[in-house]
């Protein structure tokens, strides 16, 4: 059984953020507050208005953020009537600055990330319990790593469960889609801004099986199978979530159409400004059983067998490891972790190098940098080096390693080298 967590859920109104939330519960987790980032021009003093009278009446401008979906701000002080949660907002400080695909502490200028420091700095006094952080990125190493990074300079377990989703079984563009639809989650389209999308497809619910199809269809001459595009994992289209299943929504955000109007942006983008929304409490019924969300599996067969492999003394073509892969075994035993580098090919085939724990008495941060230089010398052998590397994976045995090997992999050894790099423990996604 895991460690439970006091989980501190970033919320922007979007399907991805609302639906990691459910993961974060059915894994054990309490949510103890949600923080959003907002407009700097929005006045937040309204939103104290909208507990007392359940409505929230303003006009409201979409903000082009690099980082922050802040289309249908004016909604989320909503979400903590709704969800019963206590929600607190920080306003968005800077614009990008580091436009790199993965992110350091910036140097020159304020980057609008660091709006994340005050907004948790101020959660985590009033909630000292808590030490963890959810986002909802399921693709965007650009947003992933930028949550991570204010999330491990202030103590907190980065949570991302849906990271990667898209390539889990059953390795479907449109499974994440399909998983909200059979929990029951209201996501209505807000925004559209990709060819092919248009104003007919706003304040449709993108978790039913008709747009989903639909966006399918559509999407598909524009895309490929590893872009996201009909997750709008690239901007193409933004979501509001208005309800739930009701072990997390205690009441449903109401939009009536009178109150809504289209505005039609530049370069084919449209969105829909809401003017006024309310609260509407549910009926709970104390027999309902609690929904509950589809786990993926989370190891393909290769990895699954990784343990077995790591615990053998196995030489190059004496065992034929599975699949005709190539691995070079480099530990002894597979307890703490255990990391899969997939390289560019050096024959027919994809090559790998499987490495396990080092030595027995090390910390998790020497181990790790044990194992990257293990590593890096594998690569100098055979006159390769880490641009030769096409994806990493690392099994961790607890996620309380997760911020330190984090650290050590992608800020201090592979140097920002890899696209991307998956680090997940047995069980868990995170």
């Amino acid at each position: 059984m895991s460690q439970s967590l006091n989980v501190i859920a970033l919320v922007s109104g979007g399907k991805d953020s609302i639906y990691s939330i459910l993961h974060c519960l059915q894994n054990s987790h309490k949510i103890v507050a949600l923080g959003n980032i907002y407009p700097p021009a929005w006045d937040d003093s309204k939103s104290k208005e909208s507990h007392v009278t359940q409505e929230v009446e303003v006009d409201e401008d979409d903000l082009n953020s690099y980082m922050y979906q802040t289309v249908g701000h004016t909604v989320i002080p909503l979400y903590e009537q709704a969800l019963g949660i206590p929600l607190y907002r920080q306003p968005i400080l800077g614009k990008a600055v580091d436009m790199d695909s993965t992110y350091g502490q910036p140097t020159h200028g304020v980057d609008e990330t660091e709006s994340l420091v005050p907004l948790l700095q101020k959660i985590m006094a009033a909630h000292p319990e808590a030490n963890a952080v959810s986002t909802g990125a399921i693709l965007s190493t650009y947003q992933r790593t930028r949550v991570e990074s204010v999330a491990v300079r202030l103590g907190l377990q980065p949570l991302s469960f849906l990271w990667q989703y898209p390539f889990l079984h059953p390795n479907s563009q449109i499974s994440l889609l399909m998983d909200m639809n059979a929990i029951g989650l209201d996501a209505r389209i807000i925004k559209v801004a990709s060819m092919g999308l248009d104003e007919s497809l706003l304040w449709q619910n993108v978790a039913s099986k008709k747009v989903i199809r639909k966006l399918e269809r559509i999407m598909t001459p524009y895309t490929t199978e590893e872009d996201g595009a009909v997750l709008g994992e690239g901007g193409q289209y933004e979501t509001l979530v208005v309800d739930g299943p009701d072990h997390l929504f205690k009441g449903r955000i109401v939009v009536d159409e009178e109150d809504t109007q289209i505005v039609v942006a530049g370069g084919g983008a449209a969105w829909l400004r809401i003017k006024r929304a309310r609260v509407e409490m549910k009926v709970r019924n104390s027999e309902e059983s609690e929904s509950r969300v589809r786990i993926p599996d989370l190891f393909s067969r290769n990895f699954d067998e990784a343990p077995f492999w790591t615990h053998l003394e196995v030489e190059k073509n004496e065992i034929s490891p599975p699949d005709g892969q190539i691995m070079e075994h480099v530990d002894e035993t597979w307890d703490l972790m255990s990391t899969q580098i997939g390289l560019k090919s050096m024959m027919e085939g994809q090559t790998w190098i499987v490495v396990g724990r080092m030595q027995p008495h090390n910390t998790i941060e020497e181990e790790a940098e044990q194992i990257m230089a293990q590593i890096k010398g594998s690569f100098h052998s055979k006159d390769m080096d880490v641009t030769d590397v096409i994806s990493a994976l690392i099994l961790l045995r607890s996620m309380s390693h997760f911020a330190v090997v984090n650290k050590v992999c992608i800020l201090r050894i592979l140097e920002r080298s890899l696209e991307y790099i998956i680090l997940r423990y047995p069980g868990r996604c995170i």
